[in-house]
């Protein structure tokens, strides 16, 4: 088991030394009412000329679907208890398609909806989820919520939802995901090593405002997923990718100790709490070094700027590097780590502007 920390350093300007940073009415009536009645033919005419062109653009939108694979490994506890897979636990996704329409088509509301041949159900969380086929095996009832963005927003929109994407004309990129949970009623227990789903229809479609809605363009399919198990004395949980990311930082934030702490979140099962506790072992190793392994701080890649790793939960021990961190565990332990850019080296060393990463490897050993 392993974590990645990475973390992007976009410089600011102060970052690049600009001062300015520190800172959104008889015979009237019958001509009367022949008027009505050839404007009221206009009218029809003209409803007829829109529905008539309306009707041309029904279903000439096009979008290259997407074929999403995938592999996770989940580390399952022998005792039979272990948490379920909830969004964003592990999603899955794929490359960038286009979203093509013809001049007059505008793509402003986006339609999402799930598949139309597998069953739906709700996570533990309640949200929707379409239901993977049963493999015949002993499992927990696996299922998939896909989901979608455009490339201009951060934000995902999952099936069955309309996604309001603003006003694009001719063209918007799109971003397919589909992610795996485990239903309300299901914890994950299985005898065996592996399995694998495979879904041959569409699994999320598309379907745009500007055309009414009308034709319902398959988005996404999912090829293959295979779920492989590690059964060993402690479940673990922790987000897939691992990725920690500060979109912006200030140098005065990082020198004043006010960065802001960004988790990475992990957590144990062992058992339950009326077991023995059992010994966990945990060592960290970072790509960049370490600066200061008495306070937790590793290296990056940028001059005078390091990370301060230290647990998220108080009853921990001191997280320290360069040696075996030991604690022991009954039932379920927050193992979080806390990453805050700090400043190293001397007090007159100068952090140097740009991006920064570093990858810092979590090693958890328990019997």
């Amino acid at each position: 088991m392993y974590g990645d920390l990475q973390a992007e350093y976009h410089p600011t300007r102060e970052c690049l030394n600009d001062p300015a940073s520190e800172m959104p009415a008889s015979g009237w009536s019958e001509i009367k009412n022949m008027a009505k009645l050839k404007y009221g033919i206009a009218a029809i005419i003209s409803a007829l000329a829109i529905l008539f062109m309306q009707a041309t653009y029904a279903g000439t939108c096009s979008i290259p679907p997407v074929h999403i694979s995938g592999v996770i490994t989940l580390h399952i506890t022998k005792y039979g208890m272990n948490y379920p897979l909830v969004r964003d636990d592990y999603k899955f996704s794929t490359g960038i398609t286009r979203l093509t329409c013809p001049d007059g088509v505008a793509i402003n509301d986006l339609r999402i909806t799930g598949s139309k041949s597998l069953s739906k159900s709700a996570d533990i969380q309640g949200n929707e989820a379409w239901v993977l086929p049963s493999t015949g095996e002993q499992q927990p009832q696996f299922a998939i919520e896909p989901s979608m963005r455009t490339t201009s927003s951060p934000d995902f929109v999952y099936a069955d939802n309309v996604y309001h994407a603003g006003t694009f004309s001719g063209y918007v990129d799109v971003a397919a995901n589909i992610d795996l949970v485990t239903l309300a009623d299901a914890f994950l227990h299985k005898d065996g090593s592996s399995m694998t789903f495979s879904v041959p229809d569409p699994v999320m479609y598309m379907s745009v405002q500007g055309d009414n809605f009308s034709t319902d363009y398959p988005l996404a399919y999912l090829d293959n997923l295979s779920v492989n198990y590690i059964e060993t004395s402690c479940g673990i949980k922790s987000k897939q990718g691992s990725v920690i990311n500060w979109p912006a930082l200030y140098k005065s934030d990082i020198v004043n100790g006010t960065a802001e702490s960004k988790p990475y979140s992990l957590a144990l099962i062992c058992g339950d709490e009326s077991a023995p506790p059992l010994p966990i072992d945990i060592s960290f190793s970072a790509s960049n070094g370490v600066a200061d392994a008495a306070n937790g701080i590793v290296r990056t890649n940028l001059q005078n700027l390091g990370l301060k790793l230290s647990w998220a939960n108080p009853a921990l021990p001191p997280l320290v590097l360069g040696q075996v961190n030991h604690s022991t565990l009954a039932g379920v332990g927050d193992y979080s780590v806390l990453a805050q850019p700090v400043k190293i080296g001397s007090s007159a060393g100068t952090i140097q502007a740009g991006q920064f990463d570093t990858t810092v490897t979590m090693n958890i050993e328990f019997q």
